[in-house]
């Protein structure tokens, strides 16, 4: 948004999230609130310890219900009401498309085009609205643990968890994302399916690197990587624990969700006693005031400033959950991955690192010290990961124009080709039989077993004669 709002100059951003030095030209208004900090995220963090437990639909459920919580939570909030009845227009409304699709109604508000974003790789919603097609033979789905290369029963199980996210989607989610549209706008021209179609462009957080080549649409945009900037100066303490790294550092880092304070004891105690052993410095990002037994060569740090962190050349390995963002930054500054993926797309981004050679694997649910240490020490005495990180890493940064350059293009594009209808395809003007063309299969069926049927029967009538004059024969 800052980049939009350097060639933009008018940017207006709704965020709960209010940034410490906006730009000149950058208006914001603030959603600020407790439903995004500790309490929510408190809540949460024993279901994503046993997320496994909770059965794919469940899982659904909880995204789809927190994304109508967050729909009735912006449209609701005083701020976001002030700005809806100002008056005010805009060139373009950019909206998060993943869960929030009520809020696309927006557009209608302030009569502009509309251009829609999703944080993560997964494809295969983002079909619904756009009319792409996404083959489940080798397009993974972003909730497993599969890359593009799949056998008989990973592309079963990609296919059937796919079609059961698809049709929950379609008479669940969808359904409720329209009511909210309903309540929120009833005088909008158009209904809301037509305006869940009708996104000029859609910005998707992927890179090919980072997940797997796969069919898209001209209005689909990757800019995986957009979030990470140039390197900033880190704070004297950090930057000397960092310089003064002779035989290299490990960063160690479960992300804001998982907290390392909320990791059980044993499973504590042996990453502790891991840590112990190496010669290495090591950087956890953990949330206490004090650990327990910590080693020495061990410092602790409630914030990390992550890919500044990442950037500096004594990090040699970094443990983490590979979530989206985390793996992107690794990947751009080329360190190997030591991946311990607990829920979401992390299985997914996991399994690509551990394929590509610049990633290894642990479960968290059966961790052990010298799995741990096993693990870290092949990696960092094996410089295959390090020398496949940097080879990933030149694929991934080798493109024509940079993620914020791309948003700038692809924004100023669909605004001034009035919405760039002719990126769109009629796909999404389909029913779901015809888009897959069910309805012409099973015609070419219905015509092929009816040839048959008729012939077999033709063949019965000629030869039927025949058999019943020889059966004669015989008898006499």
């Amino acid at each position: 948004m800052f980049s939009l709002a350097e060639y933009f100059h008018n940017v207006t951003v709704v965020s709960p999230y209010p940034v410490k030095k906006p730009l000149h030209f950058y208006d914001e208004v603030s959603l600020e609130s407790n439903l995004y900090d500790a309490e929510f995220y408190a809540a949460e963090i024993p279901s994503i310890l046993n997320i496994e437990q909770i059965p794919f639909i469940s899982s659904l459920r909880y995204f789809y219900e927190s994304g109508e919580d967050t729909v009735n939570y912006v449209l609701t909030h005083p701020n976001m009401i002030e700005l809806m009845k100002s008056g005010k227009k805009f060139d373009a409304c950019i909206i998060e498309n993943s869960h929030f699709e009520a809020l696309m109604g927006l557009a209608e508000i302030f009569e502009c085009v509309l251009i829609t974003y999703t944080t993560y790789p997964s494809v295969h919603l983002i079909d619904r609205m756009t009319g792409n097609i996404s083959p489940t033979s080798f397009v993974p789905n972003s909730l497993l643990e599969y890359t593009d290369t799949m056998n008989f029963k990973e592309r079963f199980f990609n296919t059937l968890n796919t079609l059961m996210e698809k049709i929950f989607y379609e008479f669940y989610h969808l359904p409720n994302q329209k009511r909210l549209y309903e309540k929120f706008f009833p005088n909008a021209h158009h209904s809301f399916y037509d305006v869940y179609k009708n996104s000029s462009i859609i910005f998707i957080n992927n890179n090919v690197v980072i997940s797997s080549p796969r069919p898209y649409l001209p209005n689909m945009i990757d800019i995986g990587g957009i979030h990470v900037s140039q390197p900033k100066p880190l704070k004297k303490k950090l930057q000397k624990f960092l310089d003064t790294a002779n035989d290299g550092v490990i960063i160690f880092s479960m992300g804001s969700l998982l907290q390392g304070s909320d990791w059980d004891d044993v499973q504590r105690e042996a990453f502790i006693e891991a840590f112990r052993e190496l010669k290495q410095k090591v950087l956890w990002k953990y949330e206490n005031e004090t650990l327990p037994n910590k080693p020495s060569n061990v410092k602790i740090s409630k914030w990390l400033p992550q890919s500044d962190v990442l950037a500096h050349e004594n990090v040699k390995l970094f443990i983490t959950h590979a979530g989206l963002l985390g793996s992107t930054e690794a990947l751009i500054h080329s360190v190997p991955m030591l991946a311990i993926p607990m829920f979401g797309d992390q299985h997914m981004n996991a399994a690509n690192a551990v394929v590509r050679g610049y990633g290894l694997q642990l479960d968290y649910k059966n961790l052990t010290k010298d799995k741990i240490s096993d693990a870290i020490n092949e990696m960092l005495s094996n410089e295959k990961y390090q020398i496949n990180a940097k080879l990933w890493s030149s694929r991934f940064k080798d493109r024509p124009i940079t993620p914020k350059l791309s948003v700038i293009y692809w924004t100023k594009y669909a605004v001034k080709h009035k919405g760039a209808f002719h990126l769109r395809t009629t796909g999404n003007e389909l029913s779901f039989i015809e888009l897959y063309s069910l309805d012409v299969l099973i015609s070419m069926f219905a015509i092929f077993f009816t040839i048959i049927f008729v012939c077999c029967k033709i063949f019965i009538k000629i030869f039927k004669p025949f058999s019943s004059r020889n059966q004669k024969v015989k008898q006499q």
